[in-house]
């Protein structure tokens, strides 16, 4: 990262020539994320007139490990070039804040989408577009030897020409250990994604350890969560979702008990292959890419153009219709976030269970470990 108001390195979009706070105009808070020690702004560049997200991290906030976390999302971000991950143009130091600059991606996450005009769950049409394009991001990851462990809908992020791109880099794991790549991977640090989305093989925490495969498990659940509008074991409780995640079946597509059927076969088969118990027995996201499942996408009177319509009444946010926050430049950050009882953003990226959900991962290892 650089610091405030020295030359960018040559990575760096040509549009961002001075990284310092003064070179945006911050529109409107939109979010938050880390543990919301972090505001998320839609903002302005003033040289270029792009409209960008800038995320304001307090790192006095922060951990040692959150910081190491900040810090491998910026630098993973100059070498991870792909058309459906979501790049940081910018990142700089001001004060003792760390600010980083985004795409705007104007329908926010799938989450927020959901949320906004959709409680029981988007068409197959849509799951199966956004489905294809984050494929293909861990696709690419994969083959550059990451990986991700935080494919959740909030980091599943839909633009404005429908296409969709990954977040979450945070959370990322490099195989490539002194040039060698590790098969398997034994780093039980700590959680770094909401539970109901880690694949069993990384909950397990043994010695067989996890590999890429994780994130396809991953996959799977986000694709439950996309037809049904509700995330798997979110109503139970750590050790209950535990528990279930080890020794039952996995989550399925549930049909309506009477009437036509609401998804296709090939949408049952498509989840089923991602979240099977055994990591071996998943395939890997470019085989993936290739499952019937996405035949529908790819006819001819079909396109990722349909995408903003079949997703109506939602609306994209429009940079134009937003409040500018004031002529007096940026506020502190300290006055934008309540720690005690911070409210709930329109936007949230948080994706660091507090410490309380971890310390339950441990007492629910225990209890398996003793069954």
């Amino acid at each position: 990262m650089a610091e405030a108001g020295t030359e960018p390195d040559d990575q760096y979009p040509s549009g961002f020539p001075i990284f310092a706070p003064e070179d945006f105009e911050l529109i409107c808070a939109i979010g938050s994320a880390f543990r919301h020690t972090t505001v998320i702004y839609l903002a302005r560049h003033v040289l270029s007139d792009q409209t960008v997200v800038i995320r304001r991290c307090n790192a006095d906030l922060l951990t040692d490990d959150e910081l190491q976390q900040l810090a491998w999302e910026a630098q993973s971000s100059h070498w991870l070039q792909h058309s459906n991950v979501s790049p940081f143009l910018a990142s700089f130091v001001a004060g003792m804040e760390v600010w980083t600059v985004g795409q705007l991606m104007h329908y926010g996450s799938c989450s927020d989408i959901i949320s906004a005009g959709f409680p029981f769950g988007l068409s197959e049409l849509v799951i199966a577009f956004i489905l294809y394009d984050t494929l293909q991001a861990l696709a690419y990851l994969h083959r550059m030897g990451y990986i991700h462990r935080g494919v959740t809908l909030r980091h599943l992020l839909v633009g404005l020409d429908g296409h969709s791109r990954l977040g979450g880099q945070r959370c990322m794991l490099d195989q490539y250990h002194h040039g060698v790549q590790h098969k398997k991977e034994f780093l039980f640090d700590s959680p770094v994604t909401t539970f109901p989305w880690l694949a069993p093989e990384v909950l397990e925490q043994n010695l067989a350890g996890y590999d890429y495969k994780s994130d396809i498990y991953s996959i799977g659940v986000c694709a439950v969560e996309l037809a049904h509008g509700v995330t798997p074991f979110a109503d139970m409780t750590t050790t209950q979702m535990l528990l279930l995640k080890l020794t039952s079946d996995p989550p399925t597509l549930v049909e309506p008990p009477t009437g036509p059927k609401r998804f296709s076969a090939h949408f049952h088969s498509f989840v089923n292959s991602c979240l099977d118990r055994d990591p071996g027995k998943r395939p890997s996201a470019t085989r993936l890419l290739l499952h019937p499942f996405f035949k529908q996408i790819k006819r001819k009177d079909c396109g990722v153009w349909m995408v903003p319509q079949l997703i109506y009444p939602v609306y994209p946010l429009n940079p134009e219709n937003q409040e500018i926050s004031g002529d007096e430049g940026p506020l502190p950050l300290d006055s934008l976030l309540d720690y005690n009882d911070p409210p709930e953003p329109f936007w949230d990226f948080d994706t660091n269970p507090p410490m309380a959900a971890a310390a339950a991962t441990a007492e629910a290892a225990a209890t398996v470990q003793e069954t």
